[in-house]
């Protein structure tokens, strides 16, 4: 691929229309603006992406716990906002020891001490009751409290040996009368680890399908890097390389038209925005050089094949142009032999006559 233009497009959420959202809106590119030939391809980098981290480390993505008392399911959820490890643990037992018992009557009367492994051991109170992470439904199952709260070793899922581990882990935890319950592993801080950029265009970046097993066409355009910032800093990110992330139009003459974007969790699910965000992407106009290159040997070989026709014509006219006359030959005397010229009787011993020059 050549590229034989280039545009810069400078795009900020704070431009949107009246009823789109931060996180949500779209962007119409009339056809005239940049102009597509049949022939050409578009490819489009991100170039940079700056926001604020208003990303919440604890959100209604990952503070969902599940607390069963004499075979009644409660959903509770952790205060949102930048809480630590040891504030979402302390949220947890206050939880457990105050609301519960406010809303149902139930004192639980749950405490938590630090382990030196940075696990934590939470003694139980005398009420029996079982802790899940299955949030509101079982469409939340990507959506809960067990990573910030230390009782998931793999991943983003409620616990399943098959996805996470080889280690036997409950899927529920039973929390005994007077007895205690070690987290499988650490707490984690709940920092969003991307965010991810997508564009509602033809899918053409590749991504790994886990409903196939296979690799994929997506419409995710770029993985934003968001952990590592503090609460409410600036999230500036300009790839070293642009074309780390890329989308390149899967057919010659597609048009970008009306493209949306929208910004998503790791878990695709919708981000929640506070502040508005910009970017800048580069939008390439290509065509394919193979293409380029068998039309140019088209004409060179048409310009070959008139050369040859044209040197053909020019030798046709040579060897039909008229050929000179020969000399004529000497005329043989009566007696067989050769004539001689005037010049040739002078120049020998004998004159015109045959006489002999030197007969005295």
């Amino acid at each position: 691929m050549r590229i034989i233009r280039s545009q810069v497009q400078y795009i900020n959420s704070l431009d949107r229309q009246e009823n789109d959202y931060i996180n949500n809106f779209t962007i119409t590119y009339p056809n005239n603006f940049i102009p597509i030939e049949s022939e050409q391809y578009v490819r489009m980098s991100l170039v940079s992406f700056a926001t604020y981290n208003y990303f919440f480390w604890t959100n209604r993505y990952n503070n969902a716990f599940n607390v069963t008392i004499s075979g009644v399911d409660y959903v509770c959820f952790l205060p949102i906002g930048f809480f630590s490890v040891a504030d979402n643990i302390k949220n947890f037992t206050d939880i457990l020891n105050n609301i519960v018992t406010n809303q149902w009557g139930y004192s639980l009367g749950v405490s938590s001490t630090l382990n030196s492994d940075g696990t934590y051991t939470f003694t139980n109170g005398s009420t029996n009751w079982t802790l899940s992470f299955e949030g509101r439904s079982h469409s939340y199952l990507k959506i809960n409290a067990s990573l910030i709260l230390g009782f998931n070793i793999g991943g983003n899922y409620p616990f399943n040996t098959s996805q996470s581990t080889s280690i036997t882990v409950p899927n529920r935890f039973n929390f005994l009368a007077n007895s205690d319950v070690t987290t499988p592993s650490p707490p984690i801080v709940g920092e969003l680890q991307n965010i991810i950029l997508r564009m509602s265009v033809p899918p053409q970046n590749i991504a790994f399908n886990p409903d196939t097993g296979y690799m994929d066409y997506v419409e995710s355009f770029a993985y934003i890097p968001a952990n590592g910032y503090l609460p409410f800093a600036p999230i500036v990110y300009n790839p070293q390389d642009t074309g780390t992330w890329t989308w390149q139009s899967p057919s010659q003459g597609s048009k970008l038209g009306t493209i949306r974007y929208m910004l998503l969790t790791p878990a695709y699910q919708e981000l929640p925005m506070v502040a508005d965000y910009t970017m800048s992407i580069k939008v390439d106009i290509m065509i394919d050089d193979e293409v380029e290159q068998m039309k140019l040997m088209k004409q060179s070989l048409k310009l070959q094949k008139l050369l040859l026709i044209q040197n053909d014509h020019h030798h046709q006219d040579t060897t039909q142009a008229v050929e000179p006359e020969p000399e004529p030959e000497e005329q043989a005397t009566q007696d067989g032999g050769t004539r001689e010229t005037e010049d040739q009787l002078h120049e020998g011993p004998i004159d015109y006559y045959g006489n002999n020059l030197y007969y005295n």
